[in-house]
């Protein structure tokens, strides 16, 4: 949209007319000598410099070619006079890509269910930022940081010899040793605050207790 003409156009705008009518278009009667509306050069401009102001308001450059501008236009203003939704106020938000949903970056975009539980599976896998707990005695009990994963280890003297884990309800999982030497694993998936006590046989060494954030819990 821009002021362009096939032929006869002036350097300065035209002056509205001295005595206009108001009122509809008529197509006349030249039967009766009733004459059709005649729009003169002043309906032409009026309504080229309004459609052209509004893709200048929108921040756009006018282009006689471009005949989708004036309704990008439009929608540029709406959306410039929506502000953006939060959590607290309404406004204008874009759905989520699935990349969005799983880097868990971002809090202006909307997470639909089909990119949720992806991303939600996604959260809960391990990471390899870790906290060590100093393990002091058999018996012990840690306490998860935030939500993740808790790793048991101990390494054994004798076959049979066994790891224990136990939460406050006295669940627990357990791991024997097959042979001297051999260390054995337990890995379980904890919530924040998550306590369990880690208890292993007498002899056995190198205890460890290591604690891995899950993607989602990431400080």
């Amino acid at each position: 949209m821009d002021r362009y003409y096939e032929t006869a156009v002036s350097a300065t705008a035209p002056d509205s007319p001295v005595t206009p009518l108001l009122g509809f278009p008529s197509s006349g009667n030249p039967a009766s000598g009733i004459p059709a509306t005649r729009p003169g050069a002043y309906w032409f401009h009026m309504i080229t410099e309004s459609l052209r102001n509004i893709i200048l308001a929108a921040g756009n450059n006018p282009d006689a070619v471009d005949l989708t501008l004036l309704s990008k236009s439009i929608l540029d203003i709406a959306q410039r006079q929506i502000p953006s939704a939060t959590e607290t106020d309404e406004g204008i938000a874009r759905l989520a890509t699935s990349a969005e949903a799983l880097s868990g970056i971002g809090n202006n975009t909307i997470v639909t269910p089909e990119t949720m539980l992806p991303a939600a599976a996604h959260a809960g896998m391990p990471t390899g930022a870790t906290v060590n707990f100093n393990v002091s005695a058999s018996g012990n009990t840690y306490t998860a940081p935030a939500d993740g994963y808790f790793r048991f280890s101990a390494m054994s003297n004798a076959a049979g010899q066994q790891t224990l884990v136990q939460d406050d309800s006295l669940s627990y999982l357990s791991v024997y040793s097959s042979a001297t030497g051999q260390t054995t694993y337990i890995m379980i998936p904890v919530s924040n605050g998550k306590a369990l006590r880690f208890t292993y046989a007498s002899g056995m060494t190198s205890p460890t207790v290591l604690f891995f954030y899950s993607i989602g819990a990431l400080p």
